[in-house]
């Protein structure tokens, strides 16, 4: 009996071990339908976890002493504890899975399965992966007392330290679990090497698709002007890697236009195009000052692309031909749809200003209290 005793209490120690070793919130979880101050831009659909874990022999045993002497069973407490918490944590991994940053409307289903006098417990947890406004979204990482750490924040401490001096080092491996780990503690100090490694693995045709649907989560998750500046000055390094950041852009709506300015003043064609369909991608939120940055944007365009889309004639020495000027100030065949020398189509500088434009009526409409007052 005193052996039984004995093991009882190491399980009760082991239990309690893993209830205090559980990580802390990684993403941002709400049971409503919104999350209070944040703006969500996106939802990504259904997620769910599910997990059993069985009631051992010793926990059985003190369930019993505890239901013949009254009282509550702790030992079955923490167990539920436990296994919530890995629930929730497996939540969370899925949702970092589809690119969400946060999760809402989420819930926790108890069951209890019983059979051959045995019982385990089954909880299901769910909820909706979202995608945030990252300027909105507060971090989890922030420390609130900096005269003491527990052990959780030091050892997420260390593996960011480990991330960062593998980076340097050049010796920093991504796989799909790693990526996981790097958006979990939030280490956007190696931003510029992810990238550079995803533009390797584009080169010799590596790059996995679950890897890459990781870094748009990383970035979705960072604060937007570091993503900005990381991704907007890393065009041009690959044919590959320039398409991946555009849908980078566009997916986590990292319209900028102090960059698109800079872009479209350039005076290189490669990136003035980039520029243009930038222009067609959305913000994740307008303010009324938006009228005034759009308006700026179109004369940026206006100044700045010297296109001739007309067709005009040209002679040539065996007579005339219809041509129109190209962005490169090449001259175009009139039926040919991209320019040969730089692919700028017609089509950029159309689509840019149309995009402009619309957006424009509609934010005189949403803002015509202000703006008539």
């Amino acid at each position: 009996m005193r052996l039984v005793i004995h093991l009882f209490f190491l399980s009760s120690i082991i239990t309690e071990f893993k209830v205090s070793f559980r990580m802390k919130k990684r993403l941002p979880v709400s049971t409503a339908s919104t999350i209070h101050g944040v703006n969500i831009e996106e939802s990504l659909g259904f997620v769910s976890s599910h997990v059993i874990a069985g009631t051992n022999v010793f926990s059985d045993i003190f369930a019993v002493f505890s239901d013949l002497f009254g009282g509550r069973s702790q030992t079955y407490k923490k167990q539920l504890t436990s296994i919530k918490n890995e629930a929730v944590e497996e939540l969370m991994d899925e949702a970092i899975k589809v690119g969400g940053n946060a999760i809402v409307g989420m819930s926790i289903d108890l069951d209890e399965i019983s059979g051959s006098g045995k019982s385990m417990f089954m909880i299901t947890a769910t909820g909706t992966a979202v995608r945030t406004d990252n300027s909105t979204l507060k971090l989890s990482s922030t420390r609130l007392n900096t005269n003491q750490i527990d052990f959780i924040e030091l050892k997420e401490l260390i593996f960011k330290e480990q991330v960062i001096t593998a980076a340097n080092g050049g010796n920093l491996k991504l796989s799909a679990e790693v990526m996981t780990k790097i958006i979990e503690n939030n280490v956007f100090e190696v931003k510029e090497y992810i990238l550079q490694f995803i533009l390797s693995e584009i080169k010799y045709g590596n790059s996995e698709k679950n890897l890459k649907a990781l870094v748009k989560t990383y970035f979705s998750k960072m604060p937007k002007e570091l993503a900005v500046d990381c991704l907007y000055s890393n065009f041009g390094k690959n044919k590959g890697l320039t398409n991946f950041i555009l849908e980078i852009i566009k997916e986590c709506y990292l319209f900028d236009y102090k960059k698109l300015t800079e872009l479209l003043e350039s005076g290189e064609v490669f990136k003035q195009i980039l520029a243009l369909e930038i222009c067609c991608y959305d913000n994740s939120t307008y303010q009324l000052e938006d009228i005034g940055k759009h308006k700026k944007l179109a004369e940026v365009i206006k100044i700045n692309i010297d296109v001739v889309l007309e067709v005009y004639e040209v002679k040539k020495t065996f007579g005339t031909k219809n041509v129109w000027k190209c962005l490169c100030q090449k001259e175009v065949e009139q039926y040919t749809t991209f320019c040969p020398n730089c692919d700028f189509s017609g089509n950029h500088i159309i689509n840019a200003q149309t995009s402009i434009n619309n957006r424009l009526k509609g934010l005189k409409i949403a803002f015509s209290d202000s703006i008539s007052a």
